[in-house]
């Protein structure tokens, strides 16, 4: 678990005060997602149930995912479904479509935003989601 706690002077408007702040706004930022363990992250996303995230590996393994994407892939239980692809959850011509977008993000190392993809649950109902990707 990590606490992020900083304190600034009210009164302190100089330099030094701001190259904290942008200091604080970037690199201690990023530094702090990059040691965040990812099933923190996942139970942050717990908290929010409209949203699905997920995390694959380079192979397209999944190996955290939040409830909303246990409930969107019709899972109850976050151990059956990692270790799983998307081959393994919906039929081989949506996996490809997924696994296309995914191998792009990972070969050209920037994100995808607001992809429309379609997710059926295991009864094949189609829903539709805007999905974002991030390497």
């Amino acid at each position: 678990m990590h606490l992020v706690d900083y304190k600034l002077s009210i009164s302190d408007t100089s330099k030094q005060k701001q190259a904290v702040l942008k200091m604080l706004k970037t690199d201690f930022k990023e530094t702090f997602l990059r040691e965040l363990d990812p099933s923190q992250i996942a139970s942050i996303f717990d908290k929010i149930p409209d949203i699905c995230f997920f995390i694959k590996n380079n192979e397209g393994v999944f190996t955290v995912a939040n409830d909303a994407t246990l409930k969107a892939f019709s899972y109850s239980c976050e151990k059956d479904f990692i270790g799983k692809s998307d081959y393994d959850l919906v039929s081989a011509d949506i996996a490809d479509r997924y696994r296309e977008a995914d191998k792009t993000v990972i070969s050209t190392a920037k994100a995808i935003s607001n992809i429309i993809e379609p997710v059926p649950n295991q009864q094949g109902v189609l829903r539709w989601y805007s999905t974002n990707k991030i390497p």
